[in-house]
């Protein structure tokens, strides 16, 4: 360093916030036993290889398991896409009429 330069330090401060709903539920919703009986839907991501993916999921969850059904969907809604956000409430809570368990298919 030269003569009157002042010496720089780089400061990197992760980009992460703590995260709360607007309330926090009372209690954790509890886990059932088993998934005998129970209706599973399989959401697939905007990856292409997610929904063949969840159908054979799907079919093989019914096939080897005592679940009632297992059945794959592709939302018309996308995970990544703020403008359709929207869209997303309305059609999870139709879609949690028709199962007991929603697995949603986002992941790298």
């Amino acid at each position: 360093m030269t003569d009157g330069a002042k010496e720089v330090f780089l400061e990197i401060i992760p980009p992460v916030v703590d995260y709360l709903d607007e309330k926090p539920p009372e209690k954790p919703a509890s886990r059932p036993s088993s998934l005998d009986g129970k209706r599973i839907a399989l959401l697939a991501n905007w990856k292409p290889i997610s929904t063949p993916f969840m159908a054979a999921l799907a079919e093989e969850i019914g096939r080897k398991t005592s679940v009632k059904s297992a059945f794959a969907r592709t939302p018309d809604w996308q995970f990544t896409h703020p403008e359709r956000v929207g869209k997303i409430g309305p059609e999870v809570d139709a879609l949690a009429q028709q199962c007991d368990l929603m697995v949603s298919g986002v992941s790298d």
